[in-house]
């Protein structure tokens, strides 16, 4: 066992399972290769705060510590226009749409789009992107971008992203809506972060920040992608039975392609698009 290394026993391993599903959703597998996982990441934190022990450590959730806890182990991988099929359906087909639902209206609103598990915000960004490439300018349209994480959420509102996080976008719309900051560093440009509220939220807890924008006529579109896929089942179900009364009649649900088997039931009909799968209310 290295020097820098907690080990954390079964009983305790057990215990640290069920207060990160209990709280987030997120399943933690029972095996010695996840044991071992959760070792590993929690190490350092705990030795950092002076602990000499992950029973120590278990009852510092009470004091304040399961915020940096779940932080620690979500996965938090994320790059700009992931998954860009599914992206171009939602620009090029359910936006379109959605703005047929407005003319035919008595009264404009802005149009609410929820990224839920935003991580460090490329999606969030991703999105305000397609909304202005349509024309939608900020007090038009709202992203909302929400992540149990108060660190991820920091990120994404400071908008500093690395070369890296665009190896799948094109060029253009970084030089277009970002600025240099740095070597290799690239800063969100006002037309952006207009259009994104960011907001530390859990999406299995009645959040005040995401109920008041759901109030009176709900999302027109919720992003959840690559989030659900680390939850266990009952959780899920939960999270999408949130989204479903969260979302305006008709509104749709994107989810990560991992995620199409998910289990939607009756709430949601699923809907294509060439090739691609959405999720309707």
């Amino acid at each position: 066992m290295p020097s820098d290394r907690l080990k954390l026993d079964e009983d305790t391993f057990q215990k640290l399972r069920e207060r990160i599903l209990d709280s987030s959703g997120i399943l933690v597998g029972t095996d010695e290769t996840s044991r071992l996982s959760l070792e590993r990441r929690l190490s350092q934190r705990a030795l950092s705060l002076g602990l000499t022990s992950f029973v120590q450590y278990e009852e510092k959730l009470n004091d304040g510590e399961l915020g940096s806890l779940l932080d620690l182990v979500a996965v938090h991988e994320t790059y700009f226009f992931r998954e860009k099929k599914q992206l171009a359906v939602f620009s090029d087909c359910i936006l379109k749409e959605i703005a047929d639902w407005e003319e035919a209206g008595t009264k404009s609103r802005p149009l609410k789009i929820w990224s839920a598990g935003c991580s460090t915000g490329e999606e969030a960004y991703t999105i305000a992107i397609l909304l202005a490439e349509q024309g939608l300018a900020a007090g038009q349209g709202i992203v909302f971008a929400s992540d149990l994480s108060s660190r991820v959420i920091s990120h994404g509102r400071e908008g500093l992203y690395k070369t890296t996080s665009f190896r799948s976008s094109r060029l253009w719309y970084r030089d277009k809506y970002f600025s240099r900051a740095g070597e290799g560093v690239w800063r969100a440009g006002e037309q952006l972060r207009g259009l994104i509220r960011f907001s530390p939220s859990n999406i299995l807890r009645s959040d005040e920040a995401v109920t008041e924008l759901a109030a009176k006529t709900g999302f027109d579109v919720i992003f959840c992608r690559n989030v659900l896929m680390y939850f266990d089942r009952k959780a899920a179900e939960k999270a999408l039975r949130s989204f479903h009364g969260m979302l305006r009649e008709g509104g749709y649900l994107l989810v990560g392609h991992a995620e199409g088997l998910l289990p939607m039931g009756s709430t949601f009909r699923a809907v294509r698009f060439g090739q691609e799968t959405v999720h309707r209310k």
